[in-house]
């Protein structure tokens, strides 16, 4: 009973309007930083560059709140249009071919998406 004093509606979206941010900064970060751009030519950046991209978008497309997020979807398409094709064939295609948010993207009509 001492928690139910605890969480009010109002804390309640306020925890998950504070999740959103941090998520959606925190993925943008990783669409945004220097190792998702191509210049980087060591193996290995690649390598944890390619690893970090697929690992974000796995996440973007397995939680309904962050694909249908504008704001990710603004800052993934500038990137794709962005980053060289080494890049885009670095991420793994396997793991996130099955994800739902892939399909959502794929029928949208919104021209951002496509």
């Amino acid at each position: 009973m001492e928690l139910e004093n605890e969480f009010t509606s109002n804390s309640v979206i306020s925890f998950f309007h504070k999740l959103q941010f941090l998520d959606s900064s925190r993925i943008i970060q990783v669409f945004t930083e220097k190792t998702a751009e191509p210049h980087s030519t060591i193996p290995k950046a690649k390598e944890s560059s390619n690893s970090a991209l697929t690992i974000a978008l796995y996440e973007v497309l397995t939680h309904r709140r962050l694909w249908s997020d504008f704001r990710i979807i603004r800052v993934i398409s500038r990137w794709l249009k962005h980053v060289d094709g080494s890049m885009k064939y670095g991420i793994n295609l396997d793991l996130i071919s099955q994800c739902p948010g892939l399909l959502q993207w794929l029928i949208v009509s919104d021209a951002e998406v496509k």
